[in-house]
């Protein structure tokens, strides 16, 4: 998700470095997964599919 997120920030970064490689840390893996939890928490929280009750 942060790759995707900084293509979108930085167009750039696809032809300057379409060939590179960069690894990123367990702490930076760590708070993509939070931010990528809570904002698929958020979307759930918004529509109907987080309010479906699931004992009917």
């Amino acid at each position: 998700m942060r790759f995707m997120k900084e293509l979108m920030l930085d167009s750039t970064l696809m032809t300057n470095n379409f060939y590179g490689k960069h690894m990123y840390s367990q702490e930076e893996l760590d708070d993509i997964r939070v931010e990528w939890g809570l904002h698929f928490s958020k979307i759930l929280a918004e529509t109907e599919v987080g309010k479906l009750n699931v004992d009917e």
